[in-house]
C-alpha cells in the first residue's frame, strides 16, 4: 500500500493502510437531541486532516434537518474541534485552500468560506438568489485556479459551476454573473476528483464512476456510489447498498470501498465496512 486512505461514513471514520481496514473513530450522540455525523474530509497544505461534521438536531428548517457544521482536525487518531459554523444546513463535501475551508451548505444552496487563521466565516457564495435546496450542492473542489461546485440537481442532469479563484473575495457574492455552467450527461453527481488529466465523478444513483474529460465510464456496480480518491497505484471508490435514504444512512447496512488498479481500472479488492451505513467521502494522505 503506497498511501493511507481516510473514509467518512455514517458510523464514523475508517482508515485503509497497508491493505488493512480499521475504524479510527465511531460517531456518537452527544446528548438526546444532537447527533454528530462526519461527512466531508479535506487535507491542508501543512499536512493536517480536517473533517466536516453535521451536528444534527431534532428540528427541521429549509426542508432539511437543522444542523450546525463543526470542523475537526485529526492527529494521532485523536479529534480536536477547531471551528463551529452555525446555520449551515445539510453539509456535504468540503475543500481546503490557502488556509480557508470551503463548505457545501446544501440545504441553503450556497458555499460557506471559513478562515481558519482568523477563526471566522470570511465569505459566502450564493448559488442564485433563491435560498432553497434547488441545486443540491454536494461537491466543492479547486482545479486549475477555478472553484468547481457540483450541482447534483437530483433527477435532472447534473452540472458544474466553475468560478475563477481570483473573482472570489471575502465578501458575500452571488455567482450568477461570475461563473460558467457546464452541463453533464449524468444524474446525482458526487465528487470532482482530478487525477492526471482526468476528472473523476460519481453518478451515484447509476452506480457509475465517469471520466468527465473523455466521457468514459471506468466503473459500474449496482450500488449507491459516493467518494473517490487515489494513490500512486490504485483508485478507491466508496459505495453503499441501494436503499431508501433512511435505511442507507443507518447502521443496518454495511459500507464498501472498491479498490481498482489505476493503470487499467481492474478490480483488486473489496473492503467491507461493517454497519457503516452510507459512505460519505474519502481522501488520500
Amino acid at each position: 500500500m503506497d498511501n493511507k486512505v481516510i473514509i467518512t461514513c455514517n458510523s464514523g471514520i475508517y482508515k485503509i493502510e497497508d491493505n488493512d481496514l480499521t475504524q479510527i473513530h465511531r460517531n456518537s450522540r452527544l446528548h438526546s437531541l444532537i447527533r454528530r455525523v462526519f461527512y466531508g474530509v479535506t487535507y491542508s497544505e501543512n499536512g493536517e486532516l480536517i473533517f466536516g461534521a453535521r451536528m444534527r438536531l431534532s428540528l427541521f428548517k429549509h426542508n432539511k434537518p437543522t444542523t450546525h457544521a463543526t470542523l475537526y482536525s485529526l492527529r494521532d487518531n485523536k479529534l480536536k474541534k477547531i471551528a463551529v459554523i452555525p446555520d449551515l444546513h445539510d453539509l456535504h463535501q468540503i475543500h481546503h485552500h490557502r488556509n480557508h475551508v470551503y463548505l457545501t451548505d446544501t440545504g441553503k444552496n450556497r458555499v460557506i468560506i471559513y478562515d481558519l487563521k482568523n477563526r471566522r466565516q470570511s465569505g459566502r457564495i450564493d448559488i442564485g438568489a433563491i435560498r432553497d435546496d434547488i441545486n443540491h450542492i454536494n461537491t466543492v473542489e479547486i482545479h486549475d485556479n477555478q472553484l468547481h461546485i457540483g450541482l447534483c440537481n437530483k433527477n435532472k442532469k447534473s452540472a458544474i459551476l466553475k468560478i475563477p479563484i481570483h473573482k472570489i473575495s471575502t465578501q458575500d457574492i452571488n455567482t450568477c454573473a461570475l461563473g460558467t455552467i457546464q452541463e453533464l450527461p449524468m444524474t446525482y453527481l458526487h465528487d470532482l476528483v482530478k487525477m492526471d488529466k482526468r476528472i473523476l465523478s460519481c453518478s451515484a444513483d447509476k452506480g457509475e464512476v465517469k471520466d468527465l474529460t473523455s466521457g468514459e465510464t471506468i466503473f459500474k456496480k449496482p450500488f449507491w456510489i459516493r467518494g473517490i480518491t487515489f494513490t500512486d497505484s490504485h483508485i478507491f471508490i466508496g459505495a453503499s447498498k441501494l436503499a431508501e435514504r433512511k435505511k442507507r444512512c443507518s447502521k443496518n447496512l454495511n459500507g464498501y470501498v472498491f479498490q481498482l488498479n489505476r493503470s487499467d481500472f481492474s478490480e483488486v479488492k473489496t473492503f467491507i465496512l461493517p454497519s457503516a451505513g452510507q459512505v460519505n467521502d474519502m481522501i488520500t494522505c
